[in-house]
């Protein structure tokens, strides 16, 4: 009678433990069907973007450069990767930390050269162009083209909340600290004497510079593993790090974002870089997470 009877619970929990597993399966290929996506363990985001100057970064002109009011810059491009990983993670919603690689480009032009002399002497600004005297900004005919170059890292967390019950979209708001390497370059055609079509170049040194970082994005997933991403960041460039300093024995000049008028006049106030992103690119979404 007893192995009867475990030979019969034997054979009850067998089929119910099969019918259970088999509902199971039915509902989740039935969610897989009706578009339902597991919350990802791993996000990858690939952005282009165009950049809007901002605050001291902000100008019209190479001039403005050259003068110290900004640094003339007004539009730029852009592109980064994003690689985030989930570690908090609720029913409609995710924390992820997350690592930016990025590069960030602005360049202006003007119809003026602005350093007559041609060549940058050690000192400048403390000194004039020429290695003497005051420096005085001014101008000469010819054209001018300045470009600053301006990668970073970012290391920062960021709240995805999920839109629709089935995980598709997500607005994900994003805050970081972020390592800028910033240089660049002024290239100068000059129009008078015998200087006629002489381009010459004026070098700016890589210097680091840390800030702050924040972002809204949308993102929106057409299959399980990709979709799109589009979105707007304000990225402050140089809070932490800012110096002075004179042009280096070859001609190399500093960003001078600090403020020093020991150096020259004109450089009474410290200077914050910032601009916009206005970033689409896609996504990829890998593993999964309950």
């Amino acid at each position: 009678m007893g192995k009867t009877f475990i030979y019969f619970a034997i054979l009850v929990f067998t089929f119910f433990g099969n019918a259970i597993f088999a509902q199971h399966s039915a509902n989740n290929h039935k969610q897989k069907m009706e578009g339902y996506f597991d919350k990802p363990f791993f996000t990858i985001d690939a952005k282009s973007s165009f950049d809007i100057s901002a605050m001291d970064l902000r100008g019209n002109s190479v001039k403005d450069f050259w003068d110290f009011t900004s640094y003339g810059m007004n539009e730029g491009f852009g592109a980064e990767a994003n690689f985030k990983m989930s570690v908090i993670n609720f029913k409609d919603s995710q924390f992820r930390t997350y690592l930016t690689i990025a590069y960030t480009q602005f360049a202006v032009e003007s119809n003026k050269a602005y350093v007559p002399t041609k060549w940058i002497a050690p000192g400048w600004p403390k000194t004039n162009f020429n290695g003497t005297g005051e420096y005085v900004p001014s101008d000469t005919p010819g054209t001018s083209r300045l470009r600053l170059n301006m990668p970073y890292c970012a290391l920062g967390m960021e709240y995805a909340q999920y839109l629709d019950r089935r995980n598709r979209s997500s607005l994900n708001f994003g805050f970081d600290f972020n390592m800028n390497i910033i240089w660049g370059k002024e290239l100068e055609t000059y129009a008078y004497d015998d200087s006629v079509g002489l381009e010459v170049d004026h070098n700016m040194n890589a210097q680091p510079r840390v800030g702050l970082g924040l972002y809204v994005t949308f993102n929106y997933r057409f299959i399980e593993p990709f979709g799109f991403n589009a979105g707007i960041r304000y990225h402050f460039a140089n809070m932490i790090g800012k110096n002075d300093s004179e042009a280096d024995p070859t001609g190399k000049i500093y960003l001078l974002d600090k403020g020093d008028a020991s150096l020259s006049p004109l450089l009474k106030e410290s200077r914050l870089i910032g601009y916009y992103k206005l970033f689409l690119g896609v996504s990829f979404f890998i593993g999964s997470v309950e």
